[in-house]
């Protein structure tokens, strides 16, 4: 299921998967939720707890594991703009 902006989370979500919907909402990026541990931000998937990250497509990237690395991932592929970072 594709979620747009501001579609919520599951009130069962851990506070891990709260912070990345709260980040990917107010960034007005859209995802796709497969499980409770994995979304797809275009071709990005990131993988709760513990914010692995793997690219459609390549093998091996060192984009390094949380949220601050899916931010720098996202602002890289300018799926959102690099001025929205403080």
């Amino acid at each position: 299921m594709l979620h747009s902006p501001s579609s919520g989370g599951d009130p069962y979500d851990t506070a891990e998967a709260r912070e990345l919907i709260e980040f990917l909402d107010g960034h007005g990026v859209p995802y796709r939720r497969y499980s409770p541990y994995h979304y797809k931000i275009h071709k990005i998937n990131y993988y709760l707890p513990k914010g692995k990250i793997i690219l459609d497509g390549v093998e091996k990237h060192d984009l390094g594991r949380g949220l601050k690395a899916l931010e720098v991932a996202l602002r890289r592929s300018r799926y959102i703009s690099p001025s929205a970072f403080a």
